[in-house]
């Protein structure tokens, strides 16, 4: 789909990539500070973004992810924000800004989006996943920290009550480290 370099689809240190309901690639162009879009058959479609820190703009985008309704959220690691937009790249919005607390992140490394719209922040210079629900960017509904232990094991908002007190929801205290669980706990995935 594309070559080294900065021209129209060519990718430098390309990250994540996703695949929209429609068989759309959206490539998160690291190098390049830009998201490029591609048919499944690799025809390149567009590409927005550029290096800055004003809406639209990237400094290093790290994960991208595609929603049902075809909705773009893109990881903006270096401006500690994600921001969405169209599936042709139209700015809808962004949250986020550099700090610790709630829907503010620290290098976030990734993002992903359930059926129910949902979103899921890797905040990695946190140690932490943020759930988002679909106000933006009112819409904070909880963390959660993975376990020290097994990389195949998580402490979840959901499915693990051993691990309860290690998730917060709004209106309830952070934990500040992850406690270390093992696998007898009931926490394996």
């Amino acid at each position: 789909m594309g070559s080294a370099g900065q021209q129209r689809r060519a990718v430098q240190h390309s990250q994540r990539l996703a695949v929209a309901p429609d068989g759309t690639v959206y490539v998160a162009d690291w190098g390049n500070h830009r998201i490029q879009r591609f048919s499944a058959t690799g025809a390149f479609l567009g590409k927005w973004g550029s290096y800055g820190s004003s809406n639209g703009q990237f400094n290093y985008p790290l994960g991208v992810a595609v929603a049902p309704d075809g909705t773009v959220y893109v990881a903006d690691w270096g401006n500690h924000r994600i921001q969405r937009f169209s599936a042709t790249g139209t700015f809808l919005g962004a949250w986020g800004a550099s700090g610790s607390g709630d829907g503010q992140f620290n290098t976030p490394g990734g993002v992903a989006v359930a059926p129910s719209g949902t979103v899921y922040v890797a905040d990695r210079g946190h140690d932490r996943i943020q759930v988002f629900g679909t106000d933006y960017p009112n819409a904070w509904r909880g963390e959660f920290f993975p376990m020290t232990g097994s990389p195949d094991q998580c402490c979840t908002l959901k499915t693990c009550p051993t691990c309860s007190s290690t998730a917060r929801g709004p209106g309830n205290r952070r934990r500040s480290s992850p406690p270390t669980i093992s696998p007898a706990a009931g926490c394996a995935t």
